[in-house]
This record gives C-alpha cells, sequence and structure tokens, in this order.
C-alpha cells in the first residue's frame, strides 16, 4: 500500500531539487540541466523515450523495448535503465544522467503497475517528469490491480499490455512517430510473442 505521506514529502523535496539547480547551477552547467547538452539531443528521426519502471516488472519491460524496436524505434532513442545496451553509459552518475534525461524533454512511458506504485524510487521519477512537463504515454501492466494515481493526468487513456487492440494502436503510434513500418505478417508474429510474456504475469 502506499504511503501517501512519503510520496507527498518525496514529491516537494523534487519541487525543491529542480528549482534550486534551475536558479544556483553555474552558467557552464545551465545548458546540460535545461536542454542543451549535445550528448543527449533529441534524434531527427523520432522522439527520445525514457522507460519508466519498477525493477520489480523487468521481464515484460524489457520485452517491450524489444516491440518497440522491432516497430522501428532506433536503440539510441531510448533510455531503459534494467539493460546494459539502453541503460546508463559507464562512468556516468546514474541520477545525474536521468535527472539530464528528463530536462531533455524525454517523451516518458510510464509502464505502471503495483510495483511502480509501491516504490517511491518510480514515484519520484514521474513527479521529476511532471514537473519537467514532459510528453507522456501510459502503458497498464496487468499486475496493476488499481486506479491510476499521482501527478499524472488520470484522464490520458492507457495502452493495456495484455490488450490486442491497444497493441496495434501501438504500432500505429509508433510508425506515426518514427516514421517506420513492419509488415502484417512479422507483426502478428512478434505481438504473439510478446502477449504470452505478457499472460505470464496474470
Amino acid at each position: 500500500m502506499i504511503n501517501q505521506d512519503s510520496y507527498a514529502l518525496a514529491f516537494e523535496q523534487i519541487q525543491a531539487y529542480y528549482l534550486y539547480f534551475s536558479a544556483k547551477m553555474p552558467d557552464d552547467m545551465v545548458n546540460n540541466f535545461t536542454g542543451d547538452d549535445p550528448s543527449l539531443e533529441t534524434q531527427s528521426d523520432g522522439y527520445n523515450i525514457f522507460i519508466s519502471h519498477s525493477s520489480k516488472d523487468e521481464k515484460i519491460c524489457t520485452a517491450f523495448v524489444h516491440l518497440l524496436e522491432i516497430l522501428g524505434v532506433p536503440e539510441k532513442n531510448i533510455l531503459y535503465s534494467s539493460s546494459e545496451r539502453f541503460g546508463i553509459p559507464a562512468d556516468m552518475d546514474i541520477f545525474d544522467y536521468l535527472r539530464s534525461s528528463i530536462a531533455q524533454k524525454f517523451n516518458v512511458y510510464y509502464m505502471l503497475s503495483d510495483n511502480y506504485y509501491n516504490s517511491v524510487y518510480c514515484l519520484n521519477e514521474m513527479g521529476a517528469a511532471w514537473v519537467n512537463q514532459n510528453e507522456f504515454s501510459i502503458y497498464i501492466l496487468p499486475n496493476l490491480t488499481k486506479s491510476i494515481e499521482g501527478v499524472i493526468d488520470s484522464s490520458k487513456k492507457g495502452f493495456r499490455l495484455d490488450n490486442m487492440i491497444n497493441l496495434n494502436q501501438l504500432r500505429v503510434k509508433i510508425s506515426k512517430d518514427f516514421n517506420s513500418s513492419i509488415s502484417d505478417n512479422k507483426w502478428d508474429e512478434e505481438k504473439t510473442k510478446f502477449l504470452q510474456i505478457v499472460n505470464e504475469m496474470n
């Protein structure tokens, strides 16, 4: 069960942290914080995507990231901390990198589950992305047993990962965002593989 007091305190700390560093950061660091770091520049072939997830949901989230690649999202456009291939570069501070990424206006994909809402770390990510007014999409894992809560707009319809129609809508979204395409036969095959993994959670 979520400790609402702890969440509220964490969110206040996020706001204070963001405002403090926006005002106090030395000039040579401001660009990195406000979105001018060339190493994190949004790619011309689509949006940068930050997968905000609980590490306890790694199996399904890793399968989801694989599905994004199959649909045409380049590896360089995905930040996913549960994989070395998509995660934090070696020799970089984890929290500094994630902070800079969020400040880069990454498109945040919230992978919502009971595990997500029971993690203060995940709620901190949600709050930080909200403070920075990041674009976002909601993805609902099968083990989410409660309604959407927190600072994200719950009126925005989420994609249910166990729903074939929603997965087809995801295909359309990614094809549009990244100007990509996949054959119907290949999509049906990959979608079936993904749903097998998802159904293991039920």
